[in-house]
This record gives structure tokens, C-alpha cells and sequence, in this order.
């Protein structure tokens, strides 16, 4: 059964934080920011997603995830902020944050759609986004788009294939 932080009701806001040594399995889908206001925040434990991480999935839908001090995401689908499907946008948005030390390890992104104009993924300080293959033309394309950006979009995105992560 799908997971959910901050769903359906306009009124009310989801919160889910997991702290260091913490975790969070989850087995199905999880929604952060369904259709109102949703937060994730991992400092320093660890996150498993085996299917899909849909953020900012309805048109009043917001999410914020924030993954730092060692915080670990794994999605083992598709990632999709400000969609519910990776292909069309919700009307929601999502903003998540990769910060010192998180790590975001995704095992699929779609080209273009996956992060919706209203959404960002932002990476600072030793923040890490792994996605196995040489995924550099779409990661060049979302970060030129804006999409995906450093340090609150004053900084300047890395993108490094088979180098620091073999395969990655």
C-alpha cells in the first residue's frame, strides 16, 4: 500500500522526520505533498522507497524533502516532483533538497518530465544524487532548465559519470 506525508486534505499538513540511526521502509509508492502540504526530512537515517516518489502529486500539493547529515533517499522508481506520473505536470510542486552529507539514490529519472517547472532538486555542500548509467544529456538538460540546481541556484552542478561512482 502507497505511503503518504501530507495527503488529500488542504487543511492539514504531513510531517514524517527520521533522525540519525532511523528508518523507513517503505513497499510501495510514496507521496509527499498529496494534494496539500508534505514534509520529509531525513537527517542522517535512512529512507527506502522500492517503487515510485511522487512530490507535489495533486494541483495544491506541496513537498519538501530535505536529506541531510548522512540522510540517505533510495527510490527504487521513477522520481517524479510537481507529477504524479513523470510525464505530466500536477500543478503541484516539490522542492527537494540534497544537502551536506544526503545522498539521493534513484534508480530511474525520465527525460524532461520528471521534474515539473514548478519543482527543484537543489544540491549543496557534499550533497550526492547517484542514477545508474550515463544519464549526463538529461541531467545537463535539467540542470539547464533550472531544474536541478546548486546551492539555492547560486552554485554550479557537477555532473559525474563512471568517476566517483563507478557505473553512476
Amino acid at each position: 500500500e502507497s505511503s503518504y506525508v501530507g495527503n488529500n486534505n488542504i487543511l492539514c499538513n504531513g510531517s514524517l522526520t527520521v533522525n540519525t540511526g532511523g528508518g523507513v521502509t517503505i513497499t510501495d509508492i510514496l507521496y509527499v505533498g498529496h494534494g496539500t502540504v508534505g514534509a520529509l526530512t531525513n537527517d542522517g537515517g535512512t529512507v527506502s522507497c522500492t517503487s515510485h516518489l511522487w512530490a507535489g502529486s495533486q494541483a495544491t500539493g506541496v513537498g519538501t524533502i530535505v536529506l541531510a547529515n548522512g540522510g540517505r533517499l533510495d527510490v527504487g522508481g521513477n522520481i517524479g516532483l510537481g507529477t504524479v506520473n513523470a510525464s505530466t505536470a500536477s500543478g503541484g510542486k516539490c522542492s527537494l533538497y540534497v544537502q551536506e552529507g544526503g545522498v539521493l539514490s534513484l534508480t530511474t529519472i525520465s527525460p524532461v518530465n520528471s521534474i515539473q517547472p514548478t519543482s527543484v532538486l537543489d544540491i549543496s555542500g557534499s550533497g550526492l544524487v547517484t542514477i545508474p548509467g550515463d544519464l549526463t544529456a538529461v541531467m545537463s538538460a535539467y540542470t539547464n532548465a533550472l531544474k536541478i540546481t546548486a546551492y539555492g541556484g547560486t552554485g554550479t552542478v557537477g555532473i559525474d559519470y563512471n568517476n566517483t561512482n563507478v557505473g553512476k
